[in-house]
């Protein structure tokens, strides 16, 4: 699981990066326009494929940093048993989407190649291309969330009170000092 995070940690961190550049870009196009009356094409186009892909390659992060939106204030009127089953009810449904949003963005990719479909902008730019990094992203969701939800099966059987320590909400003291994340 060590290995997973610190893998994810460097994706996130590059996909970090494109955004830096995308957003240097914005700001560069939106001069150009501005003082010069000039556009480089193809920002607007290349930033939501940016986008797309940053998002992928997140999810996975969100999931190993249990960032993921609950509602604490109904979550916690519960007893410890029923919020473990519902933690692992979290995890299988994350494992559930993740096997969805793989198949599809595959058949996506699948059918870009094969019609050889470009993008509807002066660029037409090959779908393949993005779509391809965009699947790798999803990809790692499928994994991460599979690797995920196997260890909080076997979390679960073993103790389901250090269970919802793990794997069910950060605490505030968890999200200051990031312990869940060494």
């Amino acid at each position: 699981m060590k290995k997973l995070k610190s893998i994810s940690n460097l994706l996130t961190i590059l996909t970090g990066y494109s955004l830096l550049i995308l957003s240097f870009s914005i700001v560069l196009e939106i001069f150009l326009r501005a003082v010069f009356n000039f556009s480089m094409q193809g920002v607007d186009e290349y930033g939501g494929y940016v986008v797309a892909i940053l998002v992928a390659f997140g999810i996975s992060q969100n999931v190993l940093l249990r960032g993921h939106i609950r509602i604490d204030f109904f979550f916690e009127k519960f007893n410890f048993k029923f919020q473990a089953y519902l933690n692992l009810l979290t995890y299988f449904l994350f494992f559930i989407f993740s096997c969805f949003f793989l198949f599809r963005s595959v058949g996506t990719l699948r059918d870009s190649i094969t019609y050889k479909s470009l993008s509807g902008t002066p660029l037409e730019t090959p779908l393949w291309a993005p779509q391809f990094i965009w699947v790798l992203g999803l990809s790692f969701f499928f994994i991460t969330s599979t690797i995920v939800f196997f260890y909080a099966i076997k979390a679960f059987s073993k103790n389901k009170i250090l269970f919802n320590e793990e794997y069910g909400p950060p605490s505030i003291t968890q999200k200051v000092i990031k312990k869940d994340y060494d």
